[in-house]
């Protein structure tokens, strides 16, 4: 009898097991399912949908931009008066980027709330490219310009026979490269490459013709129509061959689309029929894994999304997620048979189709949380360092400023006036080192009066140069020093010129500028202090309206609340109450 149930168990155990598998590898078949929601918009999209922080953005028809989450709720949508063209970037600090009319830049705040237009005097032709700092690069087809948060052109570059074709690409060091319609001897592909600041190299001419190239961290990932791949990376500007994989070692034996995973040292290449896939590593080029895909053709790929540690790929019939190991995840016999001109994987786990009939159309596919979803792009803010002077001059009792009145004269007009070109560079490397040092002086403490104050300590008029100068530049400067600035601080000159340096640069991507202003109108200004308790609201009011994120508005929100309580002053009350109410009539 035991023997007879042990038996049993073990047979029953058995065929759950099997029937486990078999429901993993069975494909599912969408086309007799009703979506698990819809979204209506004003019209179709015109370009795929790009993934923001908050969740995704697209260009539709009628000259609206659409804001919407992976789960269909639409976040908000926007409606321009001129037309918009088919893309749309998202940049550091959540900003958006469109082009409308052709050739005016257009910057929004993550809120869907337009900042500034510019006209760059010629016709966008692809994309704009965000930069590190707060700076966006667009290109004509003979031109490549670069502008600032504030919207000002910072340079402009003369290129002629740009090859529109092959979208610029950042490279390892915030190069960028930039190919040309012309090729050399033997069908093979010109470019050249172009500062952060404006300043180009001589041409490189590479080894075939390149026919796709997207940026990862060791450089620009490169691949060939003679089904090679290969890597140029950049030093300060000059470019070098990084690695070169033949067809021969890779086994590659078609045109490869090409794509980095986020955030890793790992791409993935796509060719052949079926789509076969080739997994390898960026820094030197070694193949990891090559596996055999469901899906019919790398050629007919609508969508192929690399995850952190999988990909999906789609065709018009069939969709499927693939890990490293070249295991199916997921597998989709049957879409939905829907007119439907872009498809995506959500970060909610859909199968999202962007319809031609107005709608988007999602689909669950993954239930828990897991690597088989792709994650919201962090675009962390940083500098091109690279390029700076590796001494730039430091202020001290013995030189004095590193920075004198003529010359941040002459730094402010060209701020103001814009086409500054390579000398920012220099400036750029001065004011960082000069906004770090401004911070150690105030956090060093010393009780021995007979040494001599720290040079930002002893010349208090100076601190308001180099924050005002910053403020100016027209990208995120000196911005990670500010809230400890503002807590180690006891100047009260220097704390409003700290204020107001927040004020006027606005941008606050982490939102730790209006954390800080916070905690110091709560625990560290007087509440008789008006003068510094009304820069804050007016500098809380400007991040919260620049930054346009609901997080931002609840925050700035509940100080300015707080600073109407009776403590205050008349002034201070009145001051917060208007800000609340330009907040409130921004529509936030």
């Amino acid at each position: 009898m035991n023997l007879k149930k042990s038996t049993f168990v073990y047979s029953f155990l058995l065929f759950c097991t099997l029937f486990c598998l078999w429901g993993q590898n069975k494909g599912t078949d969408l086309s007799r399912r009703q979506p698990d929601w819809v979204a209506v918009l004003g019209g179709n999209l015109l370009c795929e949908p790009v993934q923001t922080e908050e969740g995704y953005v697209a260009v539709g028809e009628g000259k609206m931009l659409h804001s919407f989450t992976g789960d269909g709720k639409i976040l908000w949508q926007k409606g321009f008066s001129k037309r918009l063209s088919p893309f749309v970037t998202s940049g550091v600090g959540g900003m958006l980027y469109v082009v409308t009319g052709g050739s005016k830049l257009d910057m929004l705040n993550p809120g869907g709330t337009p900042l500034w237009t510019s006209d760059t005097g010629f016709n966008i032709e692809n994309a704009p490219l965000a930069g590190r700092d707060g700076r966006v690069f667009v290109r004509g087809h003979d031109a490549l310009a670069c502008y600032g948060l504030n919207g000002k052109r910072r340079w402009i570059l003369k290129i002629k026979g740009q090859n529109i074709q092959l979208p610029v690409t950042t490279l390892n060091d915030g190069s960028l490269l930039v190919f040309l319609d012309r090729t050399a001897e033997g069908n093979k592909s010109v470019a050249i490459t172009v500062t952060p600041f404006g300043d180009s190299s001589e041409e490189i001419t590479f080894a075939g013709k390149v026919i796709q190239s997207v940026p990862c961290k060791d450089g620009a990932l490169l691949s060939f129509s003679d089904s090679s791949l290969g890597m140029v990376s950049s030093d300060k500007g000059k470019a070098f061959s990084k690695w070169t994989l033949p067809s021969q070692k890779s086994g590659i034996t078609g045109p490869a689309k090409i794509a980095c995973c986020p955030g890793e040292n790992k791409a993935w290449a796509v060719w052949g029929t079926p789509a076969t896939l080739t997994l390898f590593r960026t820094a030197d080029g070694t193949v990891s894994r090559t596996f055999t895909s469901s899906v019919r053709s790398a050629i007919s790929l609508k969508m192929y999304s690399p995850l952190s540690r999988s990909i999906v790929l789609a065709d018009a019939n069939r969709a499927a997620c693939f890990d490293e190991q070249g295991e199916t995840l997921w597998n989709i016999d049957r879409l939905p048979p829907k007119d439907w001109n872009f498809a995506l994987f959500t970060d909610t786990g859909y199968i999202t189709l962007c319809t031609r009939s107005w709608v988007l159309e999602g689909y669950r596919i993954v239930q828990s949380l897991s690597t088989q979803k792709p994650k919201a792009p962090k675009k962390n803010v940083s500098s091109y360092r690279e390029f700076y002077d590796k001494t730039p001059p430091k202020s001290d009792s013995i030189t004095g400023a590193a920075i004198n009145a003529d010359k941040a004269k002459e730094i402010e007009r060209a701020f103001s006036k814009g086409d500054f070109g390579e000398k920012e560079h220099e400036w750029l490397a001065v004011l960082e080192a000069e906004i770090s040092k401004m911070r150690s002086d105030w956090l060093s403490e010393s009780w021995d009066y007979t040494v001599q104050k720290p040079y930002f300590k002893a010349n208090v008029p100076y601190n308001a140069t180099i924050l005002s100068l910053c403020a100016k530049s027209g990208i995120s400067l000196g911005q990670e020093n500010i809230p400890s600035l503002l807590k180690s601080c006891d100047d009260p000159t220097v704390m409003i010129s700290l204020v107001r340096y927040a004020a006027e640069a606005k941008f606050d991507p982490e939102g730790q500028i209006l954390y800080t202003l916070d905690y110091i109108a709560r625990n560290k200004a007087r509440s008789d202090d008006s003068t510094l308790l009304c820069e804050i609201a007016a500098a809380c009011t400007q991040i919260c309206l620049f930054m346009g994120r609901p997080a931002f508005f609840s925050q700035g929100r509940a100080l300015l609340t707080y600073m109407m309580y009776p403590q205050f002053s008349s002034k201070v009350r009145d001051t917060a109450r208007a800000c609340l109410e330009q907040i409130a009539s921004s529509g936030l």
